[in-house]
């Protein structure tokens, strides 16, 4: 298909766009004129409608026109700055006869891309760039790395990239069309056919020019080299995607940032249990639609089995090698993924330490403020003291801490109560420096007494929610570990080596918040592309919540174990040679008087009372939903991704479009 054929057929699939909108208008014109000429009821509601999708039109598309370019993401490279790559680059253009980038841009992307900025339709180019991801060259071999520039150059050698920005515009409008006529199902309904056909075109012309491109490819790089890095990248970026949201998600927790990001990446995919998972979820089928605008990775291997072999003589260095040091070009990309505001003020800290305030933050803080706050809301105590709850437990007034938690934002769960005492029991060896979230890179992360124990507090957590007369063993226990019975929480878990006051804080210490940790968060860039081949995407595993564990990686809690020293023990009574507490003396140092009977407020339900189990029985799960909210957020900026206005990079990996299926 040549290029005139590809600008006509892009221009004619744009023009039936505007055509089809300014029909839209006319008719909308031509009524709202008829009722006015000459008056009819039944005109009104057909008008009106007409009308009002008009204007959601006319709004949507004056929306994407205000769009404006943003920066390019990554760091651009000189020819003096990386005079090896620069070179090979312009070598392998003059092999697929070709001219040469006129940017070379190492960007934070399991991809490598290009785009060309045109005018008139396509038929003017005025600048090339290409985007190698940084960890392509962590991944591949020279060989490697060299038919996948050589696919890229490819795409500009067959006129591939002149159109990138007027079909990518076209899309940009008619999925922003399409989601402005949500109030008007007939009129949306029209244009999500339009859309559809227009995908489905300009798609099938993508996935072709993506087969052409790896011819240039294995011309350049041979089978057995574009096979095994269409193999890789596959792989790296499912790993991208299940290290950006389990590890580097956790961004910003006690307003710290990982010192090195691919540094993390690398030991990452170094490890032995992560390889072998990320090698059984590559070998799962892709899904395959006709919006994808690249083959399939099957399609692909396939189609480049049947190309000729060519001569040539194999490189197997690592990529890393085509820079001149890979250590600054390391540091110039990590520093680009933060926006100017994450480097100000987050404090570069150890993988060790960003998963310990990390995990504190998204697991520990909020069960350990919400429960002290709700204890004294029940109790009417002067501060938020953690003893506050433990008195109501006490006093069996757990339903009505349910309740205050449900009010502070926590999910209903019938383990709510356990859940969140868990946590915040964790919470408290933390602040009082009895244990700390140990980062693995094979797995959840774990909560371990500095002897090396793990801390597995579920089981008892359960207990003491259900029975009332735990409470005294509970706060002898914590008593046993420094903790005070005027203990308040505070905010952030205590810095490495250092043991706080068990005793109440003051100062800034001493503030309680109903929001998360406070801190702005830079993440990395999507860069010029995402998809199944491309860089970080929402993927399969979630990132670290306040939920229960969900095995995928520091974001996920603890097993549970059998309690070894460090476990509370035996539910022991309040008092020596007592089974259950006094039924009207009270336990607390905050609280005088008769023990009340619980609320008979009909808003707040009682459960009906537990049956005692045997110490230590089966443990109690972990509340099936926490309270919703990131631990982080983004403060990136637009910086950070493409505008919806760039040209749209032809790319090794699959855009993976946001089209309508």
């Amino acid at each position: 298909m040549t290029t005139a054929f590809r600008a006509v057929l892009a221009f004619t699939l744009l023009a039936g766009f505007y055509v089809l909108v300014g029909l839209i208008l006319a008719a909308a014109v031509f009524f709202d004129v008829l009722l006015v000429v000459d008056f009819h009821v039944n005109l009104i509601k057909f008008a009106a409608v007409l009308t009002l999708a008009a204007l959601a039109l006319v709004r949507a598309l004056i929306m994407v026109s205000r769009r404006r370019s943003g920066e390019q993401p990554g760091v651009p490279v000189t020819r003096e700055d990386e005079p090896v790559l620069w070179q090979t680059v312009e070598e392998l253009a003059q092999r697929v006869r070709t001219a040469p980038p006129d940017e070379i841009r190492l960007v934070a992307e399991v991809n490598a891309a290009v785009s060309e900025d045109t005018r008139f339709l396509g038929m003017k180019a005025t600048r090339r760039r290409m985007f190698v991801g940084l960890p392509l060259l962590q991944t591949l071999t020279v060989d490697e790395l060299r038919a996948v520039l050589g696919h890229e150059l490819g795409h500009y050698s067959g006129a591939h990239t002149r159109l990138g920005a007027p079909v990518y515009r076209g899309r940009v409008s008619l999925i922003a069309t399409v989601q402005g006529l949500r109030n008007h199902p007939f009129v949306q309904r029209l244009f999500t056919w339009y859309a559809k056909l227009y995908l489905r075109v300009s798609q099938a012309v993508s996935r072709r020019q993506e087969l052409e491109a790896d011819q240039f490819a294995v011309a350049i790089g041979g089978r057995q080299s574009m096979a095994g890095a269409l193999h890789k990248i596959h792989t790296t970026a499912i790993g991208w995607d299940l290290y950006v949201n389990a590890y580097l998600s956790m961004t910003g927790a006690g307003g710290t940032r990982p010192a090195s990001v691919f540094g993390g990446f690398h030991a990452f995919m170094s490890d032995a249990e992560r390889q072998a998972e990320l090698a059984r979820l590559s070998d799962q089928p892709e899904e395959v639609s006709p919006y994808d605008s690249h083959p399939s990775l099957a399609d692909r291997l396939a189609a480049i089995e049947r190309l000729p072999e060519p001569q040539q003589v194999p490189d197997p260095r690592s990529a890393l090698t085509l820079l001149r040091d890979p250590n600054v070009a390391v540091q110039a990309v990590e520093q680009s993924m933060w926006s100017s505001e994450a480097l100000l003020t987050l404090r570069a800290v150890s993988w060790e330490e960003l998963v310990a305030h990390g995990m504190y933050a998204t697991r520990n803080a909020d069960a350990l403020r919400d429960l002290a706050l709700a204890g004294q809301q029940v109790m009417g105590a002067s501060r938020p003291y953690l003893d506050a709850a433990f008195e109501a437990i006490a006093r069996g007034r757990q339903a009505e801490l349910e309740y205050k938690l449900r009010e502070l934002g926590w999910n209903p769960s019938d383990t709510l109560l356990a859940g969140v005492l868990g946590q915040a029991l964790e919470a408290v060896m933390i602040q009082l420096g009895e244990a700390k979230w140990t980062l693995s890179w094979s797995g959840p992360a774990r909560l371990l007494f500095d002897d090396g124990e793990e801390v597995a507090l579920a089981e008892y957590a359960a207990r003491v929610a259900a029975d009332p007369s735990a409470v005294g063993g509970l706060r002898q226990w914590l008593g046993d570990h420094g903790m005070r019975h005027d203990y308040v929480p505070v905010e952030q878990p205590p810095p490495p080596g250092a043991l706080p006051a068990p005793g109440p804080p003051s100062g800034p210490a001493a503030a309680l918040t109903a929001g998360p940790p406070p801190g702005p968060v830079a993440g990395p860039p999507p860069g010029p592309t995402a998809g199944p081949t491309a860089g970080p995407t929402a993927g399969p595993t979630p990132g670290p919540t306040a939920g229960p564990p969900s095995g995928a990686g520091p974001g996920a809690g603890p097993a549970p174990g059998i309690p070894g020293p460090h476990a509370p023990g035996p539910l022991a009574p309040p008092f020596p040679g007592q089974s259950a507490p006094p039924a009207q003396e009270d336990q607390s140092p905050h609280f005088s008087g008769p023990v009340p009977p619980p609320a008979s407020d009909p808003a707040v339900p009682h459960p009906p009372e537990p049956a005692t189990p045997d110490a230590w029985g089966p443990a109690a799960p972990e509340p099936a939903a926490h309270k919703p909210g990131p631990a982080v957020t983004d403060t990136s900026g637009d910086s950070w991704l493409f505008s919806e206005e760039e040209p749209v990079p032809h790319t090794l990996g699959d855009p993976n479009p946001d089209a309508p299926r």
